[in-house]
């Protein structure tokens, strides 16, 4: 038996390359040497999945919410208008806003602003189906798009995820909250902003009646 351990680029162990024979053999130097650069060969490319899967979790992901960015979530939702347009599918999607995310800026501390963003963030991504797809809008807006739901299916599972979410949020901070307003696709949508329209009329009207 012969074997060289393969690590990853954490340093954490992967696994084991090894040869072995059913007699005794001490393995020439050659041997060793080519056994030890198909390791190290091997152990270069777990470092170039690494950075390929970093580099793309930089490239879709919020840096600090770790939710999709404004970017993917907003190829998500073409590709979803597109989709549906094509074959008429119900989808829906629902825009949020954090309650006095300023005031708590203002008042507490940016610290707490970024704590009250992510605690919002991983209840709301933590809760929804595994059809769903949730991103940071810009600032303290959100968005949630929800294949294959109509306006009656995804209130249920606003509501299902409302309570929750604000227990997590006010964990931070009390009173916080957010409001939401959402949105189904229409057969005559000629383009999917007009559905974050909608969303975003019915947002403001929630905002405006607190």
């Amino acid at each position: 038996y012969y074997g060289l351990p393969i690590i990853w680029p954490d340093n954490d162990f992967f696994g084991t390359i090894c040869v072995l024979d059913n007699k005794e053999n001490a393995y020439s130097d050659n041997f060793k040497e080519l056994l030890s650069e198909l390791r190290f060969s091997i152990e270069k490319d777990l470092e170039l999945s690494c950075r390929r899967q970093e580099l793309r979790f930089h490239a879709e992901m919020d840096s600090l919410t770790s939710v999709y960015n404004r970017r993917r979530i907003e190829s998500i939702l073409l590709n979803e208008y597109s989709r549906s347009k094509r074959n008429n599918n119900p989808f829906s999607i629902a825009l949020f806003d954090l309650n006095k995310f300023k005031e708590i800026n203002d008042t507490k501390g940016h610290n707490v602003g970024d704590d009250v963003l992510i605690a919002f963030a991983s209840a709301i991504n933590t809760r929804i189906r595994s059809i769903d797809s949730f991103g940071r809008w810009g600032g303290d807006e959100f968005i949630l798009i929800c294949p294959d739901t109509d306006s009656l299916g995804i209130k249920i599972l606003l509501d299902k995820i409302e309570k929750r979410a604000k227990a997590e949020m006010d964990k931070i901070t009390a009173n916080s909250g957010f409001c939401y307003g959402f949105s189904e696709f229409h057969e005559n949508d000629n383009h999917y902003s007009l559905l974050v329209k909608r969303a975003d009329e019915k947002l403001y009207e929630s905002k405006n009646a607190q």
